[in-house]
């Protein structure tokens, strides 16, 4: 039968881990908008390659059920809308690159709340005067970070 540890830990340290973190996460949002358009202009670049080397295989082009994803095979197919999709198999991808990820906006609600968390979190630990804390209570700020 395994045994429960109980740990304290230096309050300083996870201060200062969050102050870490808080950091980052500010950074990230002043950086936000120059990944943004660093991000559409690799976009741009990447659909022009990408149209080029559609154009360069134009005879690959199979129709839509014999397309396999992993293959070097172009398929054109529509749908009811009348919109037209084109699906370029993996192989031939490879040849330009991994597509460009786009940033994540730091405005969503989900950083928004980490972040409010995290500010509540040390406004709290700067309060109290103990100098360690409880591993539950570590493990508890471990999930914010």
């Amino acid at each position: 039968m395994a045994r429960s540890v109980s740990v304290k830990i230096p309050t300083s340290v996870v201060i200062e881990m969050i102050e870490n973190k808080l950091a980052e996460l500010t950074k990230l949002e002043t950086d936000y908008p120059k990944l943004l358009s660093a991000y559409k202009k690799d976009i741009a670049t990447f659909t022009a390659d990408l149209l080029d080397l559609i154009g360069k295989n134009k005879k690959s082009v199979v129709d839509y059920s014999d397309y396999e994803w992993t293959s070097s095979n172009i398929a054109i197919n529509s749908d009811w809308r009348g919109s037209v999709s084109i699906a370029i198999g993996k192989e031939l991808v490879g040849k330009i690159g991994k597509k460009p990820e786009k940033p994540e906006d730091p405005d969503n609600w989900g950083h928004k709340n980490k972040k409010g968390e995290l500010e509540k979190t040390l406004k709290l630990l700067r309060l109290t005067e103990q100098e360690t804390i409880t591993s539950s209570t570590y493990n508890s700020v471990m999930e914010l970070l």
